[in-house]
């Protein structure tokens, strides 16, 4: 039987469809919940490791030889800091090591409470993701766990690997009861990079024939010749619906702008005949968001959000430009410094004479780099320039 706990069933459900098969356990009371209720279940495989520091590690030998998240689990308090020495172990080999820590709830810090302080914080520096998940009482504390924890476990592999840590509160661990047979269905986000496989793309696609789709369109969009051109294809394509506003500066003709008044103006009836099957964000905010939300949330529709577009001229990079100016101005390659920390930098950082990726690069800019400096915002390009200043 699984817990009762809204919370525990979230999170074992995520793990589930994540594949996180593999589950370290330490001894203690205030995670009772949650390891009962995982080893209920056969599709994982829990290993009991007394000391939290050996657990920890023992985790990592699994991860590098499988090459899959492991995740680790204590209770409260201060067996959290045992962890520490394997977290910056697997923070700097780029190893995706899950943490679940246990705790009381966060309104009862700095109350006197035995042996609890700040969890949350204590890894802050050397793992890729902190969540404080919360206990589940209402709708929104269920969205909102929901979130975190689709947030903590996509980071596992999102941008590099590495470790993600996420803290759990248990108010009661001795009074929880366990009756449910079965898990729940929870929301499983997926992420889609630009670079995926076209057959993960094909897929996606196949989603969305038949479909009414509603597009909303929020403002900070560069609408470029071709990315219109791309929208319109899509429109001729797919069953759609634009919901924008006049500050998006979006024109088309499949676009509707005074979305308040006329959500305002339309009978239940109206409004439920234009709930669409899948909804497709773009940029950023609009000013519809109260009565769009209104009109979508009970429905529980699928909600595919695009963060970031980038189109260019097919056969154009920046490694062409940069070959055009350093042309211009009679250089060579082997004369030019190039820093970079997405994608579309790798073709320029390889070119150049100096490839530098920046500490929060992406992996494939720091596979092509010469060397990696800090980060943004540590000031990464400053530290290479002023090194060259000083060898001049």
């Amino acid at each position: 039987m699984y817990s009762d706990n809204k919370l525990v069933l979230q999170i074992i459900s995520l793990l589930k469809q994540f594949g996180i098969k593999r589950i370290v356990v330490s001894p203690g009371s205030r995670h009772f919940s949650l390891v009962h209720s995982l080893e209920a279940d056969n599709s994982f495989s829990l290993y009991s490791v007394v000391d939290e520091r050996s657990a920890a590690f023992f985790a990592l030998g699994m991860i590098q030889q499988t090459g899959d998240p492991v995740a680790i689990t204590c209770s409260s308090g201060t067996a959290c800091m045992n962890y520490g020495s394997a977290i910056v172990e697997a923070f700097y080999q780029k190893l995706p090591l899950l943490i679940l820590s246990s705790d009381r709830p966060p309104e009862l810090l700095n109350q006197l409470e035995d042996q609890m302080y700040d969890q949350l914080s204590t890894f802050t520096n050397c793992t890729k993701y902190q969540g404080q998940l919360r206990e589940i009482k209402t709708d929104t504390d269920e969205w909102y766990a929901n979130r975190i924890l689709n947030e903590g476990l996509l980071e596992l592999n999102h941008h590099g690997k590495g470790p993600v840590h996420l803290n759990i509160p248990f108010t009661s661990h001795r009074n929880d009861t366990f009756s449910n047979t079965s898990l729940p269905e929870v929301r499983k986000i997926s992420l889609r990079r630009a670079d995926a496989p076209p057959e993960m793309w094909i897929e996606a696609s196949t989603k969305l024939n038949n479909k009414k789709i509603m597009i909303i369109w929020g403002q900070s969009v560069s609408l470029t010749d071709r990315f219109k051109k791309a929208i319109d294809r899509f429109c001729e394509c797919f069953n759609v619906i634009i919901l924008t506003d006049k500050i998006s500066n979006l024109h088309h003709p499949k676009a509707i702008y005074n979305v308040p008044a006329i959500l305002s103006s339309l009978r239940w009836e109206d409004k439920a005949n234009l709930i669409p099957d899948i909804v497709i964000s773009i940029g950023g905010n609009y000013i519809f968001n109260n009565e769009i939300k209104a009109l979508l949330r009970p429905a529980k529709i699928p909600h595919w959000q695009v963060y970031f577009l980038e189109v260019v001229p097919k056969g154009i990079d920046k490694a062409q430009s940069l070959d055009r100016l350093n042309t211009y101005l009679g250089k060579r390659a082997d004369d030019t410094a190039a820093f970079g920390d997405g994608f579309n930098d790798c073709s320029m950082i390889a070119y150049a004479g100096l490839g530098v990726a920046m500490g929060n690069a992406q992996d494939a800019v720091k596979d092509v780099a010469d060397e990696i400096t800090g980060t943004n915002d540590a000031d990464g390009v400053a530290v290479v320039v002023e090194r060259f200043l000083q060898e001049i």
